[in-house]
């Protein structure tokens, strides 16, 4: 038996997800980190072809949804991705989702949001040219500092500098950090919006299906995460990384094939006739 962080002991993954093979399956992977290996250039990020046919196999299964989940760009997400319009696509840390028959984007907190990010933006943008390796991307609603390759201690400056730029976003609540791997951003504060999505997604999915629809969530290791914090008892969260503290995990994205391939082969054996897209 598995044990949690908190100790209380949880039933092996594939018999959970066995216990659940009755009712529909939303299975949510983020991109980076999961379905592709972090690369210190993201937009050298791809997706191999052996796990995009993966990907595709198991969005045909009847009675599965596929979500790939990411703080990048909807645009920039699918052209990556490339799976097609069977996929549910969940962009900007789920402030942006696309899919069959379904298009979200949450609003921003105040009028000015945009206006304000842009101040954020042009004033680091002088100490980004004197910080090699450095990179500020402005996604939409989201402002990303990237800090790969820097070294530590320079990258530590910068972030609190970037933070500090944002002191009154952050003061007055209209934004939040969220800390990524070798990347600090800052999303407009309006909830949980990646654990939403996916939870809103799955209540969509039930609509369609007429009954039941459990979620599993596969993301990466980073510290803040909150598509993988539970919104209710139909949905698990695995982690790929070898940090510990959380009872499901893969220790690297090599594993997520292998997962894919074993929730293929569970789902398929499953019965359901009716698709839910």
């Amino acid at each position: 038996m598995t044990r949690g962080a908190d100790g209380v002991a949880v039933p092996p993954l594939w018999d959970l997800l066995e216990r659940h093979s009755s009712a529909a399956l939303l299975c949510a992977l983020a991109f980076d980190g999961v379905l592709a290996d972090y690369h210190p250039d993201p937009m050298r990020v791809t997706l191999t072809e052996a796990r995009r046919r993966r990907l595709r196999r198991l969005s045909e299964i009847p009675g599965v949804a596929v979500a790939v989940v990411s703080g990048r760009p909807l645009a920039d997400l699918a052209s990556r991705v490339d799976l097609g319009p069977r996929v549910f696509y969940i962009g900007a840390h789920g402030i942006e989702m696309v899919g069959p028959h379904v298009t979200r984007q949450r609003s921003d907190p105040s009028p000015h949001y945009r206006r304000d990010l842009h101040g954020v933006l042009y004033t680091l943008l002088p100490v980004i040219a004197r910080a090699h390796g450095a990179r500020l991307e402005e996604k939409g609603a989201v402002l990303a500092l990237h800090t790969h390759g820097m070294d530590a201690a320079d990258a530590i400056c910068l972030r609190a500098q970037f933070l500090d730029a944002a002191r009154h976003l952050l003061r007055t609540k209209v934004v939040r950090p969220m800390r990524g791997r070798d990347v600090l951003e800052l999303l407009p504060n309006v909830g949980r919006p990646g654990a939403e999505a996916i939870a809103d997604l799955r209540r969509l999915l039930a609509i369609r299906v007429g009954g039941s629809v459990f979620a599993a969530y596969v993301g990466a290791d980073i510290p803040d995460d909150d598509a993988r914090d539970s919104l209710d008892d139909a949905h698990v969260s695995v982690v790929v990384g070898r940090r510990g503290g959380w009872p499901y995990r893969l220790a690297a994205v090599a594993e997520v094939d292998d997962f894919l391939d074993r929730l293929i082969a569970q789902r398929s054996r499953c019965g359901w006739v009716s698709s839910v897209q």
